[in-house]
């Protein structure tokens, strides 16, 4: 069970913030990989929560594996969002 999970179980649907990372994976031709979420159905970049224990880093390369089964390992920050 993920950190998401194990939260939502003592607190319900109550606000929780959490960290996310996403990161885009730009081919040669400068095209950007997308992938299609299952949950809203809508196009975005692959990413995911943030678990307690990782870093930045750690979460965008597990999410990357996890999303679309490619292994990254040349990142660089391009951006931190709050709000």
């Amino acid at each position: 069970m993920d950190y998401i999970s194990k939260i939502r179980k003592h607190i319900g649907h109550d606000l929780i913030m959490t960290v996310g990372c996403g990161v885009l994976i730009e081919n040669d031709e400068g095209k950007v990989l997308l992938q299609k979420r299952s949950d809203t159905v809508e196009w975005c970049i692959p990413g995911g929560g943030m678990e307690p224990v990782e870093t930045f880093e750690e979460t965008a390369i597990r999410e990357v594996r996890e999303e679309v089964g490619i292994e990254v390992n040349e990142l660089e920050l391009f951006g931190i969002y709050s709000g």
